[in-house]
């Protein structure tokens, strides 16, 4: 029943975003082409069939490329919107070379940038209020996935505690099976239906979607025979590892000589085309931004050069990819003589002058960075470089520490558009970052980009 919905949901996504195309076409074509005036018999039937046919044959293709049409229970709505917004890229390229190659007026290009713009806040706003809706239907009972738990552990609590914390995903316990003689009747309000061995009997006749394996590790033998019964009557079955601690948000498998592998730690970024691609964009964003706040960092520079008496730029070693160092450039925000005290600066502290407390509020000290990017010792979107003589001490001390230098570090990252910089907790912080590393995409670039870009780099720990 659950695999049919999502048939049907995914027909009516189809139609939205060919919908939502159409429109963004039309609403462009009347913002940016001259039709009151004359289109120079550039707005022919054959002109605009061509187009409409690119829209409503590409959108689909790209969004099904693009992940978009399948299951989003549980998956981020920042990450839908990238998403979204890459394979509209995809889309706009495709429309600036037609536009090229048929030789059309100006106004054209025009037309498919705001096409780009109005197909991205329109499909966007849909796809967000389905996800209030289905979300909202869900709360009340309707287009559920009745899960199986199997086990009775910490492992099995712990997910049963995030089922019940996030009804909106639309997931519910038939029951739980289970060996343990401790077991009571019901597990956080679940029922215990009988013992493991009962898998059989519960998948084949109680209306189950999904079976959940939440086993301890001295449980693994019970396995096999669990993913049999599944099989058997077509149930999907899900393993959580005992040791999830140790395995990346998004493993990858490999095979040496037949035998699956698991590789604990996949890094997107040794890829050299995603290195190209990332590297790309970093030069990019770098330039515009160099252009765009050009006024404000001559600005500071000047009132920092008048108050101080000192260089504005303050120069300072960090610990850049592979635990090189570099020297990282900043704007300077404390009396001179005060910039290698030890320790991070803290809120309201005492070194900084009041200016700068001012640009380091509005992340303004960051601007020189930009030269950093350009220079290939810093990205746009990374880990955070931390000082030199910190980071040696907590490759020693701090576990999976060293997985954050395996790229380049960045201006902005994961662990910042969450909060978490300055005097914050270093282990939140390598935990953001090993997760942006292992999720690496330019969509989640674009999207840490735009979400710094809407906070305004206000730091609310300064």
């Amino acid at each position: 029943m659950v695999k049919e919905n999502q048939k049907v949901f995914n027909t009516l996504l189809v139609a939205a975003d060919i919908g939502c195309a159409f429109v963004s076409m039309v609403l462009s074509w009347h913002m940016w082409s001259p039709l009151s005036v004359n289109t120079g018999g550039y707005f022919t039937l054959w002109g605009y069939m061509s187009f409409t046919g690119i829209l409503l044959s590409g959108y689909p293709v790209a969004f099904y490329f693009a992940g978009l049409y399948a299951s989003k229970r549980y998956k981020r709505f920042e990450n839908e919107l990238a998403a979204i917004a890459c394979a509209t890229g995809v889309i706009l390229i495709s429309l600036l070379i037609y536009i090229y190659l048929s030789g059309l007026p100006g106004y054209f290009y025009s037309f498919a940038w705001g096409l780009a713009s109005c197909f991205i806040l329109l499909d966007g706003a849909v796809r967000y209020a389905l996800r209030v809706l289905l979300r909202s239907l869900r709360k009340k009972g309707y287009n559920l996935k009745y899960l199986l738990l199997i086990g009775s552990g910490g492992l099995a609590l712990q997910f049963a505690r995030k089922v019940a914390e996030n009804p909106g995903y639309g997931y519910r316990f038939g029951g739980c099976l289970t060996d343990s003689d401790n077991a009571p009747g019901q597990l956080l309000g679940i029922d215990v239906l009988g013992p493991v061995s009962c898998v059989g009997q519960y998948v084949s006749n109680s209306g189950i979607d999904e079976v959940i394996i939440a086993l301890e590790l001295e449980e693994y033998g019970k396995i096999p025979q669990i993913i049999s019964q599944c099989e058997k009557n077509g149930v999907k079955a899900n393993i959580i590892p005992a040791y999830f601690r140790h395995i990346p948000s998004n493993p990858r498998m490999d095979e040496f000589d037949g035998m699956p592998v698991l590789v604990l730690r996949r890094i997107p970024l040794t890829n050299h085309f995603n290195a190209a691609l990332k590297r790309i964009f970093d030069i990019a964003v770098a330039l515009i931004c160099i252009i765009l706040f050009s006024p404000v960092l001559l600005a500071s520079w000047a009132v920092i050069r008048c108050t101080t008496g000192e260089s504005a730029v303050y120069k300072q070693e960090r610990a850049g990819y592979a635990l090189r160092p570099f020297t990282m450039y900043k704007l300077r925000t404390m009396l001179p003589g005060d910039g290698n005290a030890p320790g991070w600066t803290q809120k309201r502290d005492r070194r900084r002058t009041r200016f700068g407390a001012f640009i380091r509020k509005f992340s303004i000290d960051e601007l020189p960075q930009f030269f950093n990017v350009l220079a290939g010792s810093m990205s746009i979107v990374g880990p955070r470089p931390e000082i030199a003589r910190f980071a040696e001490q907590f490759k020693e001390h701090i576990p999976r520490y060293m997985v954050r230098h395996q790229v380049k570090p960045g201006i902005t990252g994961w662990a910042q558009i969450h909060n978490l910089r300055g005097d914050t907790s270093i282990e939140e912080r390598i935990n953001s970052d090993i997760y942006y590393i292992e999720n690496w995409s330019l969509a989640l670039d674009i999207q840490i980009v735009v979400r710094t870009v809407l906070h305004a780099f206000y730091n609310p720990n300064e």
